[in-house]
């Protein structure tokens, strides 16, 4: 478990910039452009999380539970970068419980970007892990 940590500390992280670069890259911006544009956003994060820690540090759509919001992303994979819409949704049926730690997500929205992001499930006050 703990070199699956580090996978997940560094390999990941390296594959989840890749994927914000294959959004932007979908949107028309080239990949140097982009990567330079996205690393205050990412440096930022990582200093937040040595600043305040998981899940304080969390922000977005769905730490504020705007469905709106995120429904517009998964359309927008959905016509655009299909492939990776599997990834864009299991990431975003993690980030739902990070949310409701962090307070800022009540059960209502919770439970409708569950839906809105995975299957019908009515176990939503279950883990992710647990709903997967």
């Amino acid at each position: 478990m703990y070199y699956a940590a580090a996978v997940a500390a560094s390999n990941y992280l390296v594959s989840l910039i890749h994927l914000a670069l294959e959004f932007n890259k979908t949107a028309g911006l080239p990949v140097d452009i982009s990567f330079n544009a996205l690393l205050p956003l990412i440096k930022g994060t990582l200093r937040n999380i040595g600043a305040r820690g998981i899940p304080d540090a969390l922000t977005g759509p769905t730490a504020r539970g705007d469905v709106k919001t995120v429904s517009a992303h998964l359309q927008a994979i959905e016509n655009d970068a299909p492939a990776l819409l599997p990834l864009y949704r299991c990431l975003g049926l993690f980030t739902v419980d990070l949310g409701k730690a962090k307070g800022t997500l009540n059960q209502e929205a919770a439970d409708k970007l569950i839906a809105l992001l995975g299957p019908q499930n009515s176990d939503s006050d279950k883990p992710v892990r647990e709903r997967m």
